[in-house]
């Protein structure tokens, strides 16, 4: 059988090839895989902030990811006016450029009005307000799209309720109590959101 041998000097595999390739991979307006994680953690930012202090290790993944993001973004820019034509590269594919920051930025606004906790709140309260005005009601092991670590009635008709994995060293979760702040148990916080609800801290 006739030996095959492949010149390493051949233009195809030398330096300059290489630099072709890490080109064409890493400038140039970011593609679908760049997007669809920005939109991916996009919706877990605004998932981790439906909740009072937010879901932690969640939280701390999105952060990562949003560095990540940033200094790809940042280093494909630059290599992209160094290489494809500088400013007018990027313009003419402003379109695509502009997709991930303005998918961050819609993220940011919504975080910032607070409505991903609305959003939540409002999807957790006809659960929330049956088990507090029902007394024959079980414990739910859901609240709206949250799962339930514990639940108890207050006097006067309230109620207040932990989330799983939400807060960091404490607990946190929603209270509902009709008769006005709640009753403080131990060095517990309450904050109050609107009319009856209130976002809740369980300390240590």
């Amino acid at each position: 059988m006739a030996e095959q041998f492949v010149d390493i000097t051949d233009e195809e595999f030398g330096p300059e090839s290489r630099m072709d390739t890490l080109r064409r991979w890493f400038s140039g307006p970011p593609r679908w895989l760049f997007g669809t994680v920005t939109g991916v953690n996009a919706v877990l930012t605004l998932v981790v902030n439906s909740v009072p202090d937010g879901f932690f290790l969640l939280w701390l993944l999105t952060y990562k990811v949003w560095l990540g993001l940033v200094l790809a973004f940042a280093a494909r820019l630059a290599l992209t006016l160094a290489t494809d034509g500088g400013l007018r590269g990027v313009l003419r594919d402003w379109a695509r450029w502009a997709a991930v920051p303005a998918v961050a930025t819609v993220a940011v606004v919504l975080v910032s009005t607070g409505a991903p906790l609305r959003a939540g709140l409002h999807l957790a309260k006809p659960t929330m307000t049956e088990f507090a005005t029902d007394r024959d009601a079980r414990e739910p092991a859901w609240i709206g799209p949250y799962p339930v670590e514990r639940a108890e009635r207050l006097d006067g008709g309230g109620a207040r309720f932990l989330i799983k994995y939400a807060g960091f060293l404490d607990g946190s979760g929603f209270v509902y109590n009709p008769g006005g702040p709640p009753p403080r148990i131990g060095e517990d916080f309450y904050e109050h959101l609107h009319g009856p609800w209130y976002a809740w801290d369980e300390s240590w």
